[in-house]
């Protein structure tokens, strides 16, 4: 049964409620309990939904895209995350739209289309730049104080989280 209609459409009091699911549903989450997680957290972003509260449905689908994501269900994560989007952008939230890609299944992780921004941490992007700049990875270790396998394994995460095979390609990696 749902909610507004067993209170009578008490908006207020449907909204506390769908408030209380997603903070159970997180509550869930941090321990452990996924199953139940995801599905208050579902419950909770359908009723802001209907209630016509975009910002409070699109919080909602950002802890429904960590549940999933602890659930190792990369795919549902994804759709949540891409919902939560959707909805920020309709609602002219672009901070909680960047939240929301923040959160998300891969964390900027896609492919080579240049679809998602590549996120990397701010040691990667000066490696990055080095590299493109045709340093070596003993140049770029000595430059930034780190050691030679240190730059080759940034170099590797990064080409693989940008699909990258090359340093000659590191410079599109450079522009996203």
């Amino acid at each position: 049964m749902d909610t507004v209609t067993v209170l009578g459409d008490d908006p207020v009091t449907a909204g506390v409620l769908a408030g209380l699911d997603r903070a159970e549903g997180l509550h869930h989450c941090a321990h452990g309990d996924t199953a139940q997680a995801v599905s208050l957290l579902r419950r909770s972003q359908e009723q802001f939904a209907a209630l016509g509260l975009p910002l409070e449905r699109g919080r909602s689908l950002i802890a429904l895209t960590a549940a999933e994501r602890r659930r190792r269900h990369r795919t549902a994560a994804l759709a949540a995350q891409q919902l939560a989007e959707e909805v920020f952008a309709h609602a002219g939230a672009p901070g909680w739209a960047a939240a929301a890609r923040i959160t998300g299944a891969g964390r900027g992780r896609r492919g080579p289309d240049g679809d998602a921004r590549l996120q990397l941490t701010e040691t990667e992007s000066r490696i990055v730049e080095l590299a493109a700049a045709g340093a070596s990875n003993r140049e770029i270790a000595t430059a930034l104080f780190l050691s030679v396998k240190t730059v080759e394994a940034a170099l590797t995460r990064v080409y693989r989280r940008a699909g990258i095979r090359s340093r000659t390609q590191l410079q599109q990696v450079r522009h996203r």
